[in-house]
């Protein structure tokens, strides 16, 4: 009798090797509109969080250490993709607001055909069941980095989405968090 295949590696490898592959197609997307997926990662956060978009809040929601977080807004603002904005109770709070720039780069590059073809090869049902193992896995992720505590979008469980006007990288969302 044979001993079983342990799966467990070559299937991290498979997880791992598929989403660098729909990156890399997220990222030929948005090459044509000059911005990159990191970009739009932060810009589509910053309207998600609107007025608690905060270096710190950003950086745990992309699970990204807040030097790196803080180096990649001073590159966005020196662009003017963003603007760190003093909060006017908390002086030493510094708020992070997506300029008309930011926002209109972001607006060109939402259309996620991309996303959408590829998904779409899944039937609703595969959609959820893909979301609710993703999500065991992240979750026990976080719990190797000893980040269990984050409060990550988007949720656990996809009936916690909002309605999808409000949903991050929806066109209405986006007219919701327009820039002033």
């Amino acid at each position: 009798m044979s001993e079983p295949v342990d799966i467990r590696f070559p299937l991290w490898q498979l997880v791992s090797r598929t989403s660098h592959i729909m990156l890399r197609a997220r990222q030929r997307e948005l090459n044509e509109y000059g911005i990159t997926r990191g970009y739009s990662s932060v810009l589509s956060t910053v309207m998600r969080l609107g007025k608690q978009a905060t270096l710190s809040n950003i950086s745990q929601q992309l699970v990204r250490e807040v030097h790196s977080m803080s180096a990649q807004l001073t590159r966005m603002e020196k662009e003017g993709l963003i603007k760190k904005v003093k909060d006017q109770k908390k002086k030493n709070l510094m708020r992070i607001v997506v300029t008309k720039k930011g926002y209109e780069l972001y607006s060109k590059g939402m259309g996620k055909t991309t996303i959408n073809s590829i998904m779409s090869k899944l039937s609703p049902e595969e959609q959820k069941t893909l979301w609710l193992i993703m999500a065991k896995v992240r979750k026990q992720s976080m719990i190797e980095l000893e980040k269990e505590d984050t409060n990550l979008y988007p949720p656990s469980d996809p009936a916690e989405l909002p309605p999808p006007s409000e949903q991050e990288g929806t066109k209405e969302s986006i007219l919701l968090n327009k820039p002033a």
